[in-house]
């Protein structure tokens, strides 16, 4: 399977079976794995947006497939219903999730579930199965799915999103310079731990959905639809590779032209293991990326570390946009004027490593993950929300300096909104400590 197919949102949280009893939905589920046993037998990601489906339907009721006859089965769960004074059937539903589960991105294994369809309804429906075929696969517009709306926007969305290119973003660090936090950042949400010490020795390539689900994939030696904090925070022993796969949707503000992924490299400095740094360069060394970002600690510039990794990217990545994120300006005190010598200290190095035409992006990734788990709706602790007034007050007196390294007026054209309220503090916050900058530099 692809792995970029972690991209697809699902269409569950607003399903029509989810009102339907239990009884109902079991028959339900019974044709869709039907379907799944039939043509996805060894489809594993056919096989767990099913187990998606029952555990949405469900609720963790107990479950077990039992059909022998698909049409006696097929009739039980499409039959007429009456609900609000009105007649109805869930006959075009099924038939979008069965297309939907086993061949989103399949015409050929589709265009055999078709015939089979027709061989289980009567044919007074084949009209109707036929057109439902075309609206999906071939974009021919009708109207005449109304209880499909739904569903037919989340596969509109989603083949529109499929169809982008793909952008790559590699981000690599040294250790503590704030790499794992601006990756939470940019995605809106915690996928990544963000401990000083290393925790992996992993490559996380995250890659972006169209719309919000309420799903995060990992796929982590076993694929996972529904991974929780727990599941996403912890390597799985069984996984002997040294890459895994999440896709989620990244909470941005920018229009995002094009698909994303972004790739997470282990620290290149762990003391502990070297194994880390030399996974981190065998990726950079491959250059299958379109942008890379080096993220330095504002409060460390100038390490030996910091040298030895500039070296080794002006060598690999010099034939590519590279952007070098200056991260933790929250540790700077009021004095703005030390911004501007950390910049300016930061783009000599850099000159002097033959990097020409690269990026300086001064920023604090933690600001920016605070204001967006206010503006999500995260919890945030007591001392975060104490830290959260803090950032606001902050880089409002420092914005002036902060402006000053945005690659131009229009990439950070909003104007500072003056509503005095906590959530349009916290849309200024995303500008005024740059992440708003970063991200229309990185996604649009």
């Amino acid at each position: 399977m692809e792995k970029e197919w972690l991209g697809i949102s699902q269409c569950l949280e607003f399903h029509p079976i989810l009102t339907e009893k239990v009884s109902y939905k079991i028959k339900y589920l019974n044709v869709l794995e039907y379907f799944v046993e039939r043509y996805s037998p060894n489809g594993v990601l056919a096989k767990e947006t099913l187990n998606l489906y029952k555990e949405k339907f469900l609720d963790n009721i107990s479950y077990s497939y039992n059909v022998t006859d698909i049409k006696k089965a097929a009739k039980g769960a499409t039959g007429l219903k009456f609900k609000g004074y009105k007649l109805f059937t869930y006959r075009y539903n099924l038939l979008f999730d069965c297309f939907f589960i086993n061949a989103f991105g399949d015409s050929v294994k589709a265009q055999k579930m078709l015939e089979e369809i027709r061989g289980i309804f009567h044919q007074r429906y084949h009209k109707r199965i036929n057109l439902l075929f075309d609206v999906l696969y071939n974009s021919v517009p009708s109207d005449e799915y109304k209880m499909l709306d739904t569903q037919l926007e989340s596969w509109k969305k989603n083949r529109e999103h499929l169809n982008k290119n793909l952008r790559k973003i590699l981000i690599t660090a040294n250790m503590s310079a704030g790499k794992s936090t601006l990756i939470n950042t940019l995605v809106g949400k915690k996928v990544n731990k963000t401990q000083n010490d290393a925790c992996t020795a992993k490559v996380h390539y995250i890659y972006n959905k169209p719309y919000e689900d309420g799903f995060s994939y990992e796929w982590d030696y076993l694929l996972n639809l529904n991974s929780d904090l727990k599941t996403l925070m912890e390597d799985n022993p069984d996984n002997k590779e040294d890459v895994i796969y999440v896709g989620t949707y990244f909470r941005t503000n920018t229009s995002q032209r094009d698909r994303l992924c972004i790739i997470d490299t282990p620290g290149v400095n762990s003391s502990l293991n070297e194994q880390h740094r030399n996974i981190s360069f065998n990726v950079i060394s491959k250059n299958d990326f379109d942008i890379l970002v080096c993220v330095l600690n504002a409060s460390n510039i100038g390490t030996f570390d910091d040298q030895r990794h500039l070296m080794y990217l002006a060598e690999m990545a010099k034939d590519k946009k590279v952007i070098f994120v200056i991260n933790q300006l929250d540790k700077f005190d009021k004095d703005e004027d030390s911004i501007s010598e950390c910049v300016e200290k930061v783009l000599q190095e850099i000159l002097s490593y033959g990097f020409k035409d690269a990026i300086i992006c001064p920023i604090s990734a933690y600001a920016g993950l605070l204001a967006k788990k206010q503006l999500y709706n995260e919890e945030l602790t007591d001392v975060e929300k104490i830290e959260l007034q803090m950032f606001i007050l902050k880089f409002k007196e420092s914005y002036s300096v902060m402006k000053r390294y945005f690659i131009s007026d229009d990439v950070c054209e909003e104007e500072v909104i003056k509503e005095d309220t906590i959530n349009a503090k916290c849309q200024d916050l995303l500008i005024q400590c740059g992440i708003a900058n970063l991200e229309k530099i990185l996604f649009d």
